[in-house]
């Protein structure tokens, strides 16, 4: 920022003359009928933002031919020399001093804010996981429905039932899908619940304390493990695939992954996690690593069943 004040030009101190400065014709400041007084005033008012205005047109604006611009372009604008190379352009004599303790742009170009990762926008993230728990309990749900339509009928046939490599109801006569007592698909039902109503409070805008969040996030951990856990059972062990199952295993994970940046981010795990710099990395590329997740599961499973995929081609 360049800074103007007026001092004494007859050699008084106190004295101020109606001399005009003769760097004010530069700068299109018309001061006819003003003493020095309001000539302050004026300052006070907004010339500053006149001068700077200039200042800017002479470093963007190309020297015209034998009339070299007052300042060069040089990027380096907070160097004396930029400053000097003003105040000598100035014919001798001029009642203003140039204040070159203080930078030019300092007050004139605010630096944006750096963008905040999506998992740190709260909108975002609600949708995300009230979009994510909707789409996994609607599958668990659909599994319970068939479940129970199993139950009653042995030989029905279900929707899921696509071929012998893919169909819930050959998953369901196998004890590993009741791991607790009772079919594994109502723990999906009641699971998505908690993800789900947290993703509306964050729509509408409530503060969710952190340890509320590292609660979703053991929760959601949880749900990975026993989500892995299946996966492999159903994929290497029984040999078959199950299609609503896929499709709870494609919420789960990413809703684990999203909500883990997100409290590392803020800190909810403790300021040394959120000021590891390898965590805060891994944090902010939380997309690319469900992508790969899922990527290698889906690698997985077309391995496994080659036979199948193979046709396809």
């Amino acid at each position: 920022m360049v800074r103007i004040g007026p001092k004494p030009v007859d050699g008084t101190s106190g004295s101020r003359s109606a001399r005009r400065p003769s760097v004010l014709p530069l700068l299109g400041v018309d001061l006819r009928g003003h003493t020095l007084d309001s000539v302050e005033a004026l300052l006070l008012l907004g010339v500053r933002a006149g001068i700077r205005d200039f200042i800017m047109s002479q470093i963007a604006a190309p020297a015209s031919a034998g009339s070299p611009a007052l300042w060069s372009a040089s990027p380096q604008l907070r160097g004396d020399s930029q400053v000097s190379a003003f105040a000598a352009a100035v014919p001798d004599g001029h009642s203003w001093r140039v204040n070159t303790s203080d930078a030019l742009l300092d007050d004139d170009l605010d630096t944006p804010p750096p963008a905040r990762p999506w998992v740190m926008r709260p909108v975002t993230l609600g949708v995300f996981l009230v979009v994510g728990s909707v789409v996994g309990f609607l599958a668990s749900f659909a599994l319970a429905v068939e479940k129970y339509e199993k139950l009653e009928n042995p030989d029905a046939v279900l929707s899921c039932d696509l071929n012998p490599f893919f169909s819930c109801g050959s998953v369901m006569e196998f004890p590993q899908s009741q791991l607790f007592g009772f079919p594994n698909q109502l723990l999906g039902i009641g699971a998505f619940i908690f993800p789900l109503l947290l993703g509306v409070l964050l729509l509408a805008g409530a503060r969710i304390p952190g340890w509320v969040m590292v609660g979703l996030n053991i929760g959601l951990a949880l749900g990975t493990v026993l989500v892995m856990f299946l996966f492999y059972t159903s994929i290497y062990v029984i040999g078959v695939g199950c299609p609503w199952c896929m499709v709870v295993w494609t919420m789960t994970i990413p809703m684990f992954v999203a909500v883990t940046a997100h409290n590392v981010l803020a800190g909810s795990f403790g300021r040394a996690v959120a000021e590891n710099p390898l965590a805060r990395v891994l944090a902010k590329e939380n997309v690319a690593i469900s992508v790969v997740w899922m990527l290698l599961i889906a690698a997985g499973i077309v391995v496994e069943f080659w036979n199948f995929f193979s046709t396809l081609i």
